[in-house]
């Protein structure tokens, strides 16, 4: 997990450009990281809403699973020089409950790891505001 601006764990990542795939970003923020992984399957797609959350826009995240990394993996990983959005790294262990990540976060940690350990040809979640479709209210 990466520590952002506001201190709290987030899944690394960040923004696409353009139409671009939304793998490619997840490598070139792994890259970033010191990582030289190429993404793995898709986990999870959440769809955020803008004003519900006093999130600015809304957005569309794709969490995929990158593997567990080996010792030597661990300790290159670095936060890139003279990045404003990160203060730091944070490994975490999945059964234990963190309290300095975000609601939605934790939501989309849970389901990832969920996802990791279901049935495979059950697909890949869709959340909402970081909730299951099926447990999210669905607008008329």
């Amino acid at each position: 997990m990466v520590i952002g601006p506001d201190g709290r764990l987030a899944l690394p990542g960040g923004e696409t450009v353009g139409d671009e795939p939304a793998v490619r970003p997840a490598a070139y923020h792994l890259r970033r990281l010191g990582l030289d992984i190429t993404p793995g399957p898709l986990l999870l797609v959440d769809h955020t809403e803008a004003h519900p959350l006093g999130a600015p826009a809304g957005a569309i995240t794709f969490v995929f699973h990158c593997g567990t990394l080996t010792a030597s993996q661990t300790q290159s990983v670095a936060v890139p020089a003279r990045d404003p959005g990160l203060q730091g790294i944070a490994f975490v262990n999945p059964n234990h409950w963190y309290g300095d990540m975000t609601r939605t976060q934790q939501r989309r940690f849970t389901a990832a790891l969920d996802t990791l350990t279901a049935d495979r040809d059950a697909g890949c979640p869709y959340l909402w505001n970081g909730l299951r479709a099926t447990h999210a209210p669905v607008p008329a």
